[in-house]
């Protein structure tokens, strides 16, 4: 016989399950593009409605050139911390501090370009997605919500900075960008600092000459060379300019700043085991 306790015991469970493990799939139309949505979270359908919506509406209305995004794009939500991927066609999204990445990994989708071009510039890719989740999404991995630009400035000041020859190139890319993870702690600290520095120098390129110049940048081939012929400065000079720029008391990272960015200390930590082969040395710059 079931008693009152167990019945109850019973319906918290089925709550519990319906709340974190269920899987809801619906469909909806924005824009140019349908949404095929597997929900394992515990996000309502509306509230997932609206964030997708927001985000490729401000995607596409902060880029100016033309774009041709497939449909449907597959979504996943879920509740758990991992790491959230783009495709072409599928977005796969977990949490980080609560939220989800949705206009980083959507506009790497949306934006995808020429569908079998592998080699584009991850710096161009990773800025642009960080640039626009820092002005229209929530705050999250890697800046959270802080300025690229100040936390550049702390980089830099630790001598951590990679040469953009490094950065913007492609022998070390992928190195850079996707570290092994023999060590696990400098690896991920090299990541982060690519991310970041990405994100500054996007940022900068955007703020100062405009989307659609960098436009013709993005999802280019060679964009050392793309960027000479669209800005007319080599990567030597478009650094120490974008340096200049960030230099500035606004852009110096406060301490409240420095709250909102989890694990910033402990990134630090393990600068000292970065190889110095990905990175300027510490008191001078090598280009």
């Amino acid at each position: 016989m079931i008693t009152a306790s167990v019945l109850i015991g019973l319906i918290a469970g089925l709550m519990i399950y319906w709340f974190y493990f269920k899987e809801d799939r619906f469909t909806f139309r924005v824009g140019q593009v349908e949404f095929d949505v597997e929900n394992h979270s515990t996000a309502s359908r509306s509230s997932i409605q609206d964030e997708v919506t927001h985000a490729y509406e401000a995607i596409m209305g902060a880029v100016k050139g033309d774009y041709d995004p497939a449909s449907p794009i597959s979504l996943e939500f879920y509740n758990q911390k991992d790491i959230s991927f783009s495709t072409r066609d599928e977005v796969v999204l977990f949490k980080d501090n609560g939220h989800f990445l949705t206009v980083h990994e959507l506009s790497h989708a949306l934006l995808w370009g020429k569908e079998e071009q592998d080699d584009r510039g991850y710096w161009e890719l990773e800025g642009l997605a960080i640039h626009l989740q820092t002005e229209y999404g929530d705050p999250v991995y890697p800046n959270y919500d802080v300025s690229p630009h100040a936390i550049m400035n702390v980089v830099k000041e630790e001598g951590m900075m990679i040469p953009l020859t490094k950065l913007c190139g492609t022998s070390m890319s992928r190195m850079l960008f996707q570290p092994s993870l023999e060590s696990e702690g400098a690896s991920r600290s090299l990541q982060w600092i690519s991310y970041i520095e990405s994100a500054s120098f996007v940022s900068y390129l955007i703020e100062e000459y405009g989307m659609e110049e960098f436009e013709k940048v993005f999802n280019e081939k060679d964009s050392l060379q793309q960027m000479k012929e669209v800005y007319g400065k080599d990567a030597a000079e478009l650094e120490e300019e974008w340096l200049a720029y960030i230099d500035q008391e606004s852009y110096k990272l406060s301490e409240r700043e420095q709250n909102k960015v989890p694990g910033l200390e402990k990134r630090r930590s393990y600068f000292g085991e970065i190889d110095e082969r990905y990175i300027h040395l510490v008191g001078g710059w090598v280009l």
